[in-house]
């Protein structure tokens, strides 16, 4: 029989994971607390992983404005110099603006009969698969999918008492984007777009730095109508700032960096700044009934690009592991955990090394007990990490997993 499925949550996890059920069958409601009314985010990277599990679902790249990314650059800091360049793999990493990947996403799932509802807020959920309202309306599904993102309301009550830890990082990212026309059309800045040519993601790390825990270092895609910076420093703030003087405060912390790169900072229109914080992998992702995805059960680091491709994964494979109506919602369960949590967890450790670096032997030590079949020994460089994270096949993963049972 069809299960009914509630996601608690629209973000990427949550709309991929109701295009996913909603195609093996299920009735699928949607619940997510905002209205969309001001739809936010920078560039999303889309590896080869994701963009499989995209063309499966119908995913319209061009639609979405998406840029596909040739080449991975480590550049110098001082004058941009090229110092290593990792090609991309076919068919390539894309780049799109994360509003135009959750538009199109929403698109396909309203167009696969999921029912979405907005400003709508859960306050419990329990192990039966009942979820309460704000206002005290309670709803039961067969299947509770808690895409609720990185402050997780669900991701406790999996837990059960279990800690979870997050630790600062001591690092922030400072965030903007600048349309490439307004570079393109200011004289100091239009050599920039030279440097690398129009489909390069450039890694820009101050060499003093980059081999240690707290490195200063830019990230530029430089792809389509949007370029997208994100620059990673030493901070110990634990809020999430935004105003006009943070261009000041950029500005600063890269000033001994090629002069360009402040002068993109100083003519773009809005920059951020995040904290970092690093997860441990959860024990689990699974209480009765509930069930964890995205953000709620792996967030992570940004310096694999990996955040939506992972969130993606998690969506996709919920509808494979639910895709026989004659297994009980338990054995699928199963079957999603041993398809995801371990791929998982080496993404979200992997993705704590900073991209300069080549994999420390901590990291690979608390990798070991991740391994398995389809990793039996850790990626040792930057160029292996991304191999592991991108050319990973989830429907072929799925299928070992079946024929194993």
């Amino acid at each position: 029989m069809p299960l009914d499925v509630i996601i608690i949550g629209a973000g990427l996890a949550g709309l991929v994971a109701a295009i996913a059920l909603r195609r093996a069958g299920h009735g699928v409601l949607v619940l997510e607390k905002s209205a969309f009314a001001t739809e936010i985010g920078a560039a999303i990277n889309l590896s080869p992983n994701a963009l499989l599990i995209l063309a499966h679902l119908g995913f319209d790249l061009e639609r979405a404005r998406a840029c596909r990314i040739r080449t991975t650059y480590l550049l110098r800091e001082t004058d941009l110099a090229k110092l290593h360049a990792i090609p991309s793999p076919n068919p390539g990493n894309h780049t799109l603006h994360r509003v135009d990947l959750h538009r199109e996403l929403l698109r396909l799932a309203t167009d696969a009969g999921a029912e979405i509802r907005l400003a709508t807020t859960v306050v419990r959920v329990d192990e039966t698969g009942v979820v309460v309202l704000k206002g005290g309306t309670e709803l039961r599904a067969d299947l509770v999918v808690a895409a609720d993102g990185v402050h997780s309301l669900a991701r406790e009550y999996v837990l059960n008492g279990r800690p979870t830890k997050a630790v600062h990082s001591g690092l922030a990212a400072f965030r903007f984007l600048i349309d490439t026309e307004t570079c393109r059309k200011d004289d100091f800045l239009r050599s920039l777009l030279d440097v690398t040519g129009p489909a390069a993601v450039n890694i820009i790390a101050d060499k003093e730095t980059a081999a240690t825990e707290d490195p200063s270092m830019i990230r530029q895609i430089v792809c389509g109508e949007l370029q997208n910076v994100a620059g990673v420093h030493p901070c110990s703030s634990t809020t999430v700032d935004d105003g006009e003087e943070l261009k000041d405060a950029m500005m600063a912390e890269f000033s001994h960096f090629d002069p360009r790169l402040g002068r993109m900072v100083k003519l773009s229109s809005h920059v951020k700044r995040w904290p970092l914080y690093v997860h441990d992998p959860l024990p689990t992702w699974v209480r009765g009934r509930v069930v964890l995805i995205g953000d709620a059960a792996h967030p992570m680091l940004p310096f694999l690009g990996q955040g939506a491709c992972q969130a993606i994964e998690d969506g996709a494979g919920l509808g494979l592991a639910f895709q026989d109506e004659s297994q009980s919602v338990e054995v699928s369960l199963a079957r999603f955990e041993a398809l995801r949590k371990n791929r998982a967890a080496r993404i979200q450790i992997l993705s704590k090394v900073k991209e300069s670096c080549d994999t420390p032997s901590v990291v690979v030590e608390e990798l070991k007990p991740y391994l398995d079949a389809q990793a039996p020994e850790a990626p040792a460089s930057l160029a292996e990490r991304l191999t592991h994270a991108r050319s990973y096949d989830l429907y072929a993963s799925y299928s070992e997993i079946v024929g194993k049972n």
